[in-house]
């Protein structure tokens, strides 16, 4: 009695504190999303783009709880993997969008579609596919000088062809 028991997640063996607080992260950042989404569709579409919606949006008290549950979900987050590895957790946190769909539909006043259901599927089978028949491991835990330089490397080359190609596709202002 009053023992934990761990939970055989492919090769991994995990506490269920760390599938519990990944769980409850990828809420947060549902709730998050789905409430920081409705109180943006909700500004006027002109302020669309502009500097001044952010400064609208912050003074709107929803979209500061909202945020305040997403820093929240970053907290269980870090609980998680405070206990936990960062292959389960990660692993975990896709369910945010299991979350998030049927309560952005109810918040619309609609039901989910079929098309909806059929990728909430495809995200909960993908998740239990990668954790159980995927055999993640911990690996290491640090990596060299020359990896992060080229992670850094190719990073900055994407990001930087991606603002390029959206600065060149962009309407003037």
């Amino acid at each position: 009695p009053g023992e934990v028991v761990p939970v055989r997640l492919g090769c991994l063996v995990s506490s269920p504190m760390v599938v519990l607080f990944a769980s409850l992260a990828a809420l947060g950042f549902a709730v998050a999303s789905v409430g920081q989404q409705h109180v943006a569709n909700s500004m006027p579409s002109e302020d669309a783009l502009r500097a001044g919606l952010m400064v609208r949006l912050a003074k709107n008290w929803r979209w500061m709880a909202a945020t305040g549950v997403d820093v929240a979900a970053f907290g269980l987050e870090a609980i998680a993997l405070g206990v936990g590895s960062l292959v389960v957790v990660q692993s975990i946190l896709p369910a945010s969008l299991l979350f998030a769909l049927p309560l952005g539909a109810a918040i619309a006043g609609r039901r989910m579609t079929r098309q909806e259901w059929l990728g909430a599927m495809g995200v909960a089978g993908g998740i239990v596919v990668f954790l159980i028949a995927g055999s993640p491991s911990p690996g290491q835990s640090q990596a060299s000088g020359r990896v992060w330089w080229t992670l850094i490397a190719i990073v900055v080359t994407l990001v930087g062809s991606v603002v390029v190609v959206g600065i060149r596709a962009a309407a003037p202002w």
